[in-house]
């Protein structure tokens, strides 16, 4: 299946990784579509947070490149992609002893040095960032005072004061529980539809990627299996073939929404 011909400023170039002289990543091409949300699915092993690193610089790539705006990621300095993106790993952790606010304001380290400090921008981005993610309220407390869900949106909201255009995440919903996954799912949508922030998203709940993403990147042992709008996956069978499993749509309040069932 190929990909959407909509134009995109964040390209990956036949980009290959290897560990241990092993192909993770096997010389995949990707466009990702500006505006919408991606979720990046696979089974277990097949490069899924490999990729969202090498797109992001985390690690190199053993071959090809990845472009910004037709510039190539590794000729970006690090102050300057920080501005462009911004990386959410799995399963962060904070020190104990540090507040919400304090937290969130790391996200604005891209924009601080000793001749340039601008507190009055600062403090505008960490407040638009505690509102849009609902923590305002939660501004001074300490960070294990918060529940897992509530953790994870001061994450987000630390992501959301570098004020990039790019919002990578890592399996933003690894060991919540099922009313916080939800919780974390709609506020991903919502910084998309009210933000615009481009979202590139590692998911391992196959349903969110169904009912929450715009597109679908699907890998399987390192390539690109397919990269499409959820509809077209969902209509290929391409998830079904994957993941030997069958999925179920069902309309409710007018939207259509999908279950996973056995393939049996």
């Amino acid at each position: 299946m190929t990909q959407s011909s909509t134009q995109s400023i964040f390209k990956a170039n036949q980009i290959s990784v290897k560990y241990q002289r092993q192909d993770i990543l096997d010389k995949l091409n990707i466009n990702l579509i500006d505006g919408k949300i991606t979720a990046i699915l696979g089974p277990n092993g097949s490069g899924k947070s490999t990729l969202l690193k090498a797109l992001s610089g985390l690690i190199p790539c053993h071959s090809g490149n990845v472009m910004i705006n037709d510039k190539n990621l590794n000729h970006i300095n690090r102050t300057d992609l920080a501005k462009l993106l911004s990386i959410l790993p799995q399963s962060p952790e904070a020190p104990t002893d540090i507040t919400v606010s304090q937290l969130v304001s790391y996200g604005r380290y891209a924009y601080s040095s000793w001749f340039n400090k601008n507190k009055k921008e600062d403090n505008k981005q960490v407040k638009w960032a505690l509102a849009v993610t609902n923590l305002t309220e939660l501004a001074e407390s300490f960070m294990h005072e918060l529940s897992g869900g509530e953790r994870q949106r001061v994450w987000i909201a630390m992501s959301l004061a570098q004020n990039s255009d790019y919002l990578f995440l890592d399996e933003p919903t690894t060991y919540l529980d099922i009313r916080f996954q939800f919780e974390i799912m709609q506020l991903i949508k919502n910084l998309n539809q009210q933000q615009g922030k481009t979202i590139v998203m590692v998911l391992h709940e196959i349903q969110h990627a169904l009912n929450y993403a715009d597109y679908i990147l699907l890998l399987n042992q390192g390539k690109v299996h397919s990269y499409a709008p959820v509809e077209e996956i969902i209509h290929s069978g391409a998830i079904e073939e994957v993941f030997k499993i069958r999925i179920k749509q069902f309309t409710e309040n007018g939207e259509n929404h999908f279950t996973i069932c056995n393939s049996g």
